[in-house]
């Protein structure tokens, strides 16, 4: 990943993270990495678990930054979510798997946001 990538998602990473608190979330984990995968932001709200894919894009040329997320990501995503439910003892709890989509301008401010709840649903 470039240096470019990494700083934009960080950028993501950080407006997301500000918006989810601002919404009465409660932040348990980020960056919640193992071997096959990585969960961007684990969060949780009204005794729900939300696992939440964070996608940033500048401009809207490439498309909506939601749409990266793709079948193969979602599989990844799933396993992710079932590894960190059996490594945390948390079989039992209410999930909800999320993304937030956040198109930039060039100046690095956010055009558009947009949080989708429980995607699988």
């Amino acid at each position: 990943m470039s240096d470019y990538n990494i700083r934009l998602g960080k950028i993501g990473e950080d407006l997301a993270t500000q918006h989810i608190l601002r919404n009465g979330f409660s932040i348990i984990e980020k960056n919640f990495r193992w071997r096959g995968g990585e969960i961007d932001l684990i969060a949780q709200k009204n005794g729900k678990l939300h696992f939440i894919e964070i996608k940033t894009r500048v401009g809207f040329s490439r498309g909506m930054p939601y749409e990266a997320v793709t079948p193969r990501k979602l599989a990844h995503l799933k396993r992710s979510i079932e590894l960190y439910l059996k490594k945390n003892n948390l079989a039992e709890m209410v999930l909800s798997l999320d993304i937030i989509s956040i198109i930039l301008n060039n100046k690095r401010q956010v055009e558009r946001f947009d949080f989708y709840e429980n995607i699988e649903a």
